[in-house]
């Protein structure tokens, strides 16, 4: 698990850094309406749920796979989406900025963060991820890290596609729910 909490770390940092060159050069293709600033904020705001969400989960998801809980990280999960879902349901029909419902997204992921993290510190109190890692007993984690990217790629790349080939405002004008 410790070995495990190192990889998580350092593709998390290698996402990051993705966001960050996503955060300069899409605000570039801005060629409406929508301002640079406006773009990257949504690009910082979603990347930062997503990192806090890679750095966290990954290593407390391994666990729970391990120990055949799947169903404790599916609850937690759906209760995030709820409450996401109910919280952006009020703020568009309150006519609220895109940046301000990304941001609830953002939140709605650390909530879920919180929740799982409570569960795996009372559950497993004996855990401790700050041993020395063991790199060895991962050696097949590139292909579970390839394992992975489909399922980044589902979640983000339908914005992406939207906001490059229609445009940041038809973006902006969608139900949030499709993002």
């Amino acid at each position: 698990l410790s070995a495990t909490r190192v990889f998580y770390n350092q593709t998390g940092y290698a996402f990051a850094g993705l966001v960050a060159v996503a955060a300069v050069l899409l605000p570039l293709r801005a060629n409406e309406s929508a301002s640079p600033l406006t773009i990257a904020s949504i690009v910082l705001i979603c990347g930062a749920g997503a990192f806090c969400e890679h750095i966290v989960l990954g290593k407390y998801k391994v666990l729970l796979v391990a120990d055949q809980k799947n169903y404790v990280m599916s609850g937690i999960i759906a209760q995030g989406v709820l409450a996401y879902t109910a919280l952006s349901v009020y703020l568009i029909a309150q006519g609220a900025s895109i940046i301000l419902i990304q941001t609830v997204s953002t939140l709605a992921y650390l909530l879920r963060l919180l929740l799982l993290v409570r569960y795996i510190k009372r559950h497993y109190p004996a855990v401790d991820y700050c041993v020395e890692p063991d790199l060895p007993a991962i050696a097949d984690r590139w292909e579970a890290f390839a394992y992975q990217l489909p399922g980044l790629m589902i979640n983000y790349t339908p914005t992406v596609i939207i906001a490059l080939f229609l445009g940041f405002q038809r973006l902006q004008a969608l139900p949030h729910g499709l993002l």
